[in-house]
């Protein structure tokens, strides 16, 4: 077993400060939203909200609603359209910076040339 401190060491060298700074932010948002939606659960409750004449709006309810939501977020098939997603809009970014950067280059290659030797 590895010496946990050096394991530590290493995982906080891994990222840069603003990688560290990226990854708290997203973490604040996710445990922002899980708090705003048991917050809201919470609010339901107070009014004793009927669905029907028979069944009311309860914490039981809630947390199904809540671990179902879990359970859905980590699906295979759910990563797998994320991941597609985000490889299709980062293949779609890299095109237009590749579609606007070689005339963007060789218009400035010109502009240089016609600086340093301009034509008569």
């Amino acid at each position: 077993m590895t010496d946990p401190p050096g394991r530590f060491a290493r995982i906080r060298r891994a990222l840069t400060p603003a990688e560290w700074t990226r990854f708290f932010a997203m973490v604040g948002v996710v445990v922002a939203l899980h708090v705003a939606g048991w917050l809201m659960l919470a609010a339901a409750m107070g009014g004793h909200y009927q669905i029907s004449k028979t069944t009311v709006f309860g914490l039981g309810t809630g947390a199904l609603a809540y671990t179902l939501g879990m359970r859905h977020a980590f699906d295979a098939d759910h990563i797998a359209a994320i991941d597609n997603t985000t490889r299709k809009l980062t293949d779609a970014v890299l095109d237009v910076h590749v579609r606007t950067g070689d005339p963007a280059l060789l218009a400035a290659a010109t502009r240089c040339a016609d600086l340093i030797d301009p034509a008569e």
